[in-house]
């Protein structure tokens, strides 16, 4: 059966996020103003048990996560030894000039398809290590778009 989503009148004017729960049906859907995070620095947390390759309604361990960030704005899951994500978003780090992306996020993200297949960003296996060759690192998500440049250059350990 075809469902069309109804924008309410109320979200007509700027940007809004649309948010669709569902398990077998269609549960809640809402509209919410959404405004670009102000992110200017990311910490470093290990996790090697999270999982999160989809976008679930509880993100709690997520936000057990970015509890860790102290005085940081954000932070970046290291699964394994290997960066993957951000609390909010995938991330892009730029090295001489190419943007390179986790190859192993932990939510694939429609965004960051779309990049890969852009050829705007390459998958590579990247580990805190190779923090220090990275000129700045970028966050971006369906809503935080790649031309958005949310750019974030302080990373803490």
């Amino acid at each position: 059966m075809e469902q069309a989503i109804e924008v309410p009148k109320s979200a007509s004017k700027g940007l809004f996020k649309c948010r669709v729960e569902y398990g077998n049906e269609i549960e809640k859907i809402e509209f919410q103003p959404y405004q670009l995070p102000h992110i200017q620095s990311l910490r470093l947390v290990e996790n090697d048990e999270i999982d999160y390759a989809y976008k679930f309604a509880d993100r709690f361990p997520l936000y057990i996560l970015h509890s860790k960030r102290r005085h940081a704005d954000d932070i970046i899951i290291v699964k394994n030894g290997y960066l993957t994500d951000s609390f909010y978003a995938n991330l892009a780090f730029l090295r001489k000039g190419a943007w390179v992306t986790p190859a192993t996020p932990l939510l694939e993200g429609t965004q960051r398809a779309f990049l890969l297949s852009e050829n705007v960003i390459e998958p590579d296996e990247l580990t805190p290590k190779d923090l220090p060759k990275f000129e700045k690192v970028r966050l971006f998500n369906a809503m935080m778009r790649w031309e958005d440049e949310v750019d974030v250059e302080v990373i803490y350990s």
